[in-house]
């Protein structure tokens, strides 16, 4: 019999690749908040200055928000997938 390890040895916690994702993965987050946080922050001085009403501005908040993020979503999605896929050899 051989003595082969069951699985080859760690060559380090995190590789570069990993680290890019990661931080990439971050910003997007972090970018998806403030943007959902900056609307409501604010909200006032908005209505101000265009004079809007509190039904214009629930308007605005609500369902305008939710129209531009929803086609947003899947497009961003479908140009992901067209992007060429990093090799997966030397695992």
């Amino acid at each position: 019999m051989t003595d082969t390890p069951a699985s080859p040895a760690p060559r380090g916690l995190w590789r570069p690749y990993q680290i890019y994702v990661v931080g990439l993965l971050l910003a997007v987050t972090v970018c998806n908040y403030l943007d959902r946080i900056v609307l409501g922050v604010l909200q006032e001085p908005i209505k101000i200055e265009l004079g809007l009403t509190d039904a214009q501005l629930g308007l605005l908040t609500g369902p305008a928000f939710a129209l531009f993020y929803r086609p947003a979503s899947p497009n961003g999605s479908t140009a992901r997938d067209s992007w060429p896929q990093p090799s997966r050899r030397g695992r």
